[in-house]
């Protein structure tokens, strides 16, 4: 139940904060990003011999807004699609991808050691469009595995010059990936390193 409500108030903030752009534009900065991440599925206890998969190399991009554009704190939303998940995951050889539509909200801090430097904090709710898991050469849709929603803890830093940026961030799954199955005490969460750049305007 207090993963629903994260993910609630999550995309109350977010929908809030992106329904008051409009009526103050000349307050907001927004823009696209694209980039890549290093994903794996830690085990909590111990899987076996294991505490974590192999990682996962994925791509991630999509809109960015933070508000307001100047000021040393802003608050910074963004809606990313994420291909994320883990090799070696149960067995040697095997894997899981996982795409997810995630809607981040942070608290960004601007000009942090030096100009244009930042850095950002906060939840983040992602929503899983498709899965698959491989097993020796054959692929099934791994959905009714999965839980759809899954939420986590995004934090990292990035430096902006003019309207270029680049960034890198770490999010920890707060949520067992698979629902309740043959192992309910043991969770599976999501661990994902992204770096990305990030190309933005104010208005």
């Amino acid at each position: 139940m207090r993963y629903r409500s994260t993910a609630r108030f999550t995309l109350v903030v977010a929908g809030c904060l992106i329904a008051g752009l409009p009526g103050n534009a000349a307050a907001q900065q927004a823009g696209i990003k694209a980039g890549f991440n290093a994903s794996a599925i830690s085990f909590n206890p111990d899987f076996g011999t294991r505490s974590a998969s192999e990682s996962l190399i994925g791509v991630t991009g999509g809109l960015w807004v933070a508000l307001p554009a100047r000021g040393r704190f802003a608050v910074q939303i963004e809606a990313l699609v994420a291909r994320k998940g883990a090799t070696e995951l149960i067995r040697f050889g095997d894997s899981l991808t996982v795409t997810y539509l995630e809607v981040p909200v942070m608290l960004r801090v601007r000009d942090v050691l030096g100009s244009g430097a930042y850095l950002f904090a906060g939840p983040s709710v992602g929503f899983a469009l498709s899965s698959t898991y491989e097993d020796e050469g054959v692929e099934e849709d791994a959905g009714d595995e999965l839980h759809d929603v899954d939420v986590g803890l995004t934090a990292g830093a990035g430096v902006e010059i003019r309207r270029l940026g680049i960034e890198a961030r770490y999010t920890w799954g707060l949520r067992s990936v698979f629902q309740d199955g043959d192992a309910p005490e043991v969770k599976f969460r999501n661990r994902t390193f992204t770096v990305m750049a990030a190309f933005g305007w104010s208005r």
